[in-house]
């Protein structure tokens, strides 16, 4: 396994190579594309019952995520979260006791 951070840029697709000392250890085709941050923009409704169970919808842009790794956390317990679109999530709250988290 390879771990390679990618450095800051611009929004685009980038051509991505495995080297090592002159040789190429990669494939041809292999490409990583920058988007845009992703950044939530409100949430409704912020009130729910303590029981969980309320589906939270999560607005924002720029929202893109693989369907399965969707994820909402509610204080420290996470939830799966549904895509909707690259600009709307929902989410179902968990059990909680009153209070903020």
């Amino acid at each position: 396994r390879v771990v390679c951070p990618a450095p800051a840029r611009g929004r685009g697709l980038v051509r991505v190579q495995l080297l090592s000392s002159d040789q190429v250890l990669s494939g041809d085709g292999l490409s990583f594309s920058y988007i845009d941050s992703p950044v939530v923009t409100g949430i409704s409704p912020s009130i729910g019952s303590s029981d969980g169970g309320t589906v939270v919808m999560v607005r924002g842009r720029h929202m893109v995520f693989d369907s399965e790794g969707a994820v909402c956390l509610f204080g420290d317990v996470e939830t799966r979260a549904t895509v909707l679109s690259t600009d709307l999530l929902s989410c179902t709250t968990p059990a909680h006791s009153a209070g903020a988290f």
